[in-house]
């Protein structure tokens, strides 16, 4: 019997391998149809007329058309309007009626990245020169109609304002591919990264923002918008897609309370809130229980609390909604050009030393100039510190835990993200590449976990994110991390990041003399948090962790 035996277990041993092996067939053919999905990566001309010839470049369209097809706005040509079909290129008839709207290329493997198409008949015809009708803001010129991310754009006109204000400049935004209702959606352009190089009544400097799309490019002011011109992004060394939309109901309270006070007294608080960005939209506020100063800087809610009373208690409350998406970023280094004199403010402003990132200390600098030694392309500079940082960096398990100076992890030390995040930050400042790192939370299911990463800056693409802590093996507790192939965290990041700083953001007291409490290592790298100035002599303050109540 023992034969029969053992005729039985080889037979079970055959079958769970075969099991294996169909499991691990279908798990490669999911990962070999993702690289074989399709990627627009230019469109000639992306102004055009309904039937016109359009020229879509890029790769994985396959050597014949088959069943692929363009979407253009939504419509496909008719079978006859393709006039030629390969892997890297299709030549295509527009059709007689077309929208302006994004262009796909869609395969058996999938749907491409999305492109601007706009039929020229549906430009707005631009104001002259002359026309004084109405206060709105007109748009006579741009200095350039194709600029890349980083360029500088000179907008001529009428009516933009002799100071900016709240006024502000919109280009279009890239829209994440499972959204084509926000294809009309807008970017403006970053204030806090130096976007604004002058602003007049009539002529206004503005780089082209991170995230900005081929489309319409608006001035916006008090008295109205102007209409838009389009305008083309050019020069992308790669492509970013932004996905996953994430909808977050969010919350968060700052308690002050065992007050002693013996008379007129002022508790300023610096709340942050949410960041908005390219991946991170919508912030809106839901509900608060006190009004911030209209004087309240950008990237927090300045909240005044005036003469408070011994024996009370202050709660100050916010909610929010915010939409995250996901982002990935396929870098073509060969592609990436020189950055250009004069080069955009961000430039300066992020190679340099901070209060938080020592990126001219003698071991930044020394691991610098080991990894990057002759190299000046950022994106191998940010791929050589990212392979070091895996390879050697290890992750506290607890994700709790981190050296009192961060870069101490470059000798080897165990780190939490705050040391990953800060570490790596002075590591690609030393090299030469501009980088800020970002805090905020990791939120799951019902749960936020504080957290940092880092973006670095490669001029016609925009800002890259890049998670090092995760990318290294690290986890936190409670959080599930979403993408099993970790890799993916070098330039490209999930919709579970939640920011509420970029960079180290500093701020001027608010009185002369007040008493400024500092608190470090939370979840914004904001320079102060309370200011007291009068009658006050203690007092105990309690900032809560971020509360999840949605996600949509």
């Amino acid at each position: 019997m023992e034969p029969v035996r053992q005729g039985r277990r080889g037979r079970r041993v055959a079958a769970a391998l075969l099991s294996l092996a169909l499991v691990l067939g279908a798990a490669g053919f999911v990962a070999w149809r993702e690289t074989r999905k399709p990627v627009i990566l230019s469109l000639d001309p992306a102004v055009g007329e309904p039937g016109g010839v359009v020229r879509v470049v890029g790769r994985n369209f396959g050597g014949e058309r088959g069943d692929g097809r363009l979407e253009i706005a939504g419509v496909a040509p008719t079978e006859s309007s393709y006039l030629s079909w390969n892997d890297g290129v299709i030549v295509a008839r527009l059709p007689l009626v077309v929208d302006s709207g994004l262009v796909r290329v869609v395969t058996s493997d999938g749907r491409s990245n999305a492109r601007f198409f706009m039929n020229r008949e549906r430009l707005p015809e631009r104001p002259g020169a002359a026309s004084g009708a109405g206060t709105a803001p007109r748009i006579e010129s741009l200095s350039t109609a194709a600029a890349p991310i980083g360029g500088l754009v000179t907008i001529r006109g009428s009516n933009f304002g002799a100071v900016r204000g709240t006024s502000e400049v919109l280009f279009a935004w890239s829209s994440p591919v499972a959204a084509s209702d926000e294809a009309g959606a807008a970017i403006a352009v970053s204030d806090d990264e130096g976007g604004y190089e002058s602003w007049s009544d009539r002529e206004i400097r503005v780089r082209v923002p991170d995230g900005a799309a081929s489309g319409g490019l608006v001035v916006r002011g008090d008295s109205g918008s102007s209409e838009p011109l389009y305008f083309q992004i050019a020069d992308m060394p790669g492509v970013k897609t932004y996905g996953d939309k994430r909808t977050y109901a969010l919350s968060y309270f700052v308690q002050v309370s065992r007050v002693k006070s013996s008379g007129p007294n002022d508790l300023w608080l610096w709340i942050p809130r949410p960041v908005e960005s390219a991946s991170q939209r919508q912030v809106r506020i839901v509900s608060r229980t006190r009004e911030p100063e209209s004087a309240g800087p950008r990237g927090v809610d300045l909240v005044r609390l005036r003469d408070l009373q011994s024996g009370r208690v202050e709660t100050v409350y916010q909610a929010w909604s915010l939409q995250v998406h996901s982002v990935e970023v396929e870098v073509r280094p060969e592609r990436i050009r020189e950055i250009p004199s004069p080069a955009p403010a961000l430039v300066a402003r992020w190679t340099a030393p901070d209060r938080l990132v020592a990126s001219d200390s003698p071991r930044a600098r020394a691991l610098a100039g080991r990894i990057g030694s002759g190299e000046r392309n950022p994106y191998r500079l940010a791929k050589a510190a990212w392979d070091l940082a895996v390879a050697e960096w290890k992750p506290d398990p607890t994700g709790k835990a981190g050296p009192e100076d961060p870069l101490d992890l470059l000798d080897g030390d165990r780190g939490d993200s705050y040391a990953f995040a800060i570490a790596m930050t002075a590591l690609l400042r030393a090299s030469g590449v501009p980088a800020l790192p970002v805090s905020g939370y990791l939120v799951s299911s019902s749960q936020a976990a504080r957290h940092y990463w880092v973006e670095f800056w490669i001029h016609g693409l925009g800002w890259i994110p890049l998670d090092p802590f995760l990318g290294a093996g690290g986890n936190l507790p409670g959080f599930a991390v979403p993408f099993s192939d970790r890799s993916r965290y070098f330039c490209g990041l999930d919709n579970r990041h939640v920011a509420f700083s970029r960079g180290a953001p500093d701020y001027a007291p608010v009185s002369p003399g007040g008493r400024v409490a500092v608190r470090e290592r939370v979840h914004s790298l904001q320079d102060r948090y309370e200011e007291a100035s009068g009658a006050i002599q203690e007092w105990t303050s309690f900032w809560s962790e971020l509360g999840v109540t949605g996600i949509y």
